[in-house]
C-alpha cells in the first residue's frame, strides 16, 4: 500500500521521470499488474543514477528470481532509495539471496518488505547472513512466507548481534515452539528490536508462548508484539507483564482472563491493549494514562471486518444479530 505522499504511477509514466531524476518524485508505486520481469532491468538502470527516490512499491508485479537479481544489481549502485515494497510477489529463496548480497553493499536502505514471496528456511537464512553485516536496514517483513522453525532459528541468533533492526515481521511463517524458543532467547538477550510481529503462528502453542512470555520479564528493548492469531493463552504473559515496563503494545487473539486485565491496567508501561475475539472479528484497545496506578480513560472497539469504529454498545448489539453472518478476511 502506498504511503502519505506517494505517486502511483503506471511503467510507462513513471519511467521518464526516474530517468530524469525528477526532483518531485519521491516515493512511487507502480501499479502496472503482471508486468513480468523484462521491465525490471530499465528500472535497476534507472534506481542506479537516481539520487531523489527514498521509497518504491512493487506490490504484485510478478517480479521472480530474474527480476529480483536485476533489482539488486540496481541497488549495489543506489545511495538514496530507503524502502523497498514487494508484496505478493515471486522472487523465491534465490531472489531473496540476491537481495541480500546487494544489502551487503548498499549501506541506504532502511526498510525490505517481501511479504507473500515465496521464500522459505534457505531465503531467510541469506537475509540472516546478511544482517551480520549490514548495519543500516531498521525494518525486515518475511510476513506470509513459509520460513519454518530453519529459518526462525537463523534470525533469533543474528538478532543476537545485530543491534540496528528494529522491526521484525514474522506473521504466518510457519513457526512453531522450538521456533519460538529460539525467538525467545534472542529476546532474553541484547537486542534493538522493538517490534516484532508473530501473529498467525498457531502452531508455536503453549510451549512456544510461555517461552516468549518469560522472555518478556528480562527484555527492556521490545515495544509492540503481536501474538494475534496464535491460540494465544493470554495468562501466561500475566507474570511478565507485571515486571515489565517497556512493552507498550500486545495484541493477543481470545478472550481475555479478568486476572491478566488487572496486571495490565496496573501495569504502567502499557499503552496500548489490542484483544480480538470471536475468531479475530473485532480489535479491542484500551488507551491508558501513564499515571500509577494506571486509569482507563477511553475504550474503542475497532470492527476489523467492516473496517470502522462502533462503540461498545453497538457492538454487543450488533453482535447478537450479525456475527454468524461475517466472513473473517
Amino acid at each position: 500500500m502506498a504511503g502519505a505522499g506517494c505517486q502511483r504511477l503506471s511503467l510507462a509514466k513513471a519511467m521518464p521521470r526516474l530517468q530524469a531524476n525528477d526532483p518531485t518524485l519521491i516515493q512511487l508505486d507502480i501499479f502496472d499488474n503482471h508486468a513480468g520481469d523484462g521491465w525490471v532491468g530499465q528500472l535497476a538502470d534507472s534506481l542506479r543514477g537516481n539520487t531523489v527516490l527514498e521509497g518504491l512499491d512493487l506490490d504484485n508485479m510478478m517480479i521472480g528470481p530474474e527480476g529480483a537479481a536485476e533489482l539488486a544489481n540496481g541497488l549495489r549502485g543506489n545511495t538514496a532509495l530507503k524502502r523497498l515494497v514487494l508484496h505478493r510477489n515471486r522472487i523465491k529463496d534465490e531472489g531473496a539471496g540476491v537481495l541480500a548480497d546487494a544489502l551487503g553493499v548498499n549501506t541506504a536502505l532502511l526498510e525490505l518488505d517481501l511479504y507473500l514471496n515465496e521464500i522459505t528456511g534457505e531465503g531467510a537464512r541469506r537475509l540472516a547472513d546478511m544482517l551480520r553485516e549490514n548495519t543500516a536496514l531498521k525494518v525486515l517483513k518475511l510476513d506470509h512466507n513459509k520460513i519454518g522453525v530453519e529459518g526462525a532459528g537463523m534470525l533469533a541468533n543474528v538478532l543476537q548481534c545485530n543491534m540496528t533492526l528494529e522491526e521484525l515481521g514474522l506473521e504466518c511463517t510457519c513457526i512453531d515452539a522450538e521456533g519460538a524458543s529460539q525467538l525467545a532467547v534472542a529476546l532474553k538477550g541484547s537486542t534493538g528490536l522493538k517490534k516484532l510481529n508473530l501473529g498467525g503462528n498457531i502452531l508455536m502453542g503453549d510451549k512456544g508462548q510461555r517461552k516468549l512470555a518469560h522472555a518478556l520479564r528480562s527484555n527492556t528493548e521490545l515495544k509492540e508484539l503481536d501474538m494475534s492469531g496464535t491460540g494465544a493463552n493470554a495468562s501466561l504473559f500475566e507474570d511478565a507483564l507485571r515486571g515489565n515496563t517497556t512493552l507498550e503494545v500486545l495484541v493477543l487473539s481470545g478472550p481475555i482472563p479478568r486476572l491478566l486485565q488487572r496486571t495490565l491496567e496496573r501495569n504502567r508501561g502499557l499503552r496500548e491493549r489490542a484483544i480480538e475475539p470471536r475468531k479475530l472479528m473485532f480489535v479491542w484497545c484500551v488507551q491508558m494514562t501513564t499515571a500509577f496506578p494506571v486509569e482507563i480513560v477511553e475504550l474503542i472497539v475497532r470492527r476489523v471486518v467492516w473496517g470502522h469504529e462502533v462503540s461498545l454498545g453497538e457492538l454487543q448489539k450488533e453482535e447478537r444479530g450479525r456475527t454468524k453472518q461475517c466472513v473473517v478476511m
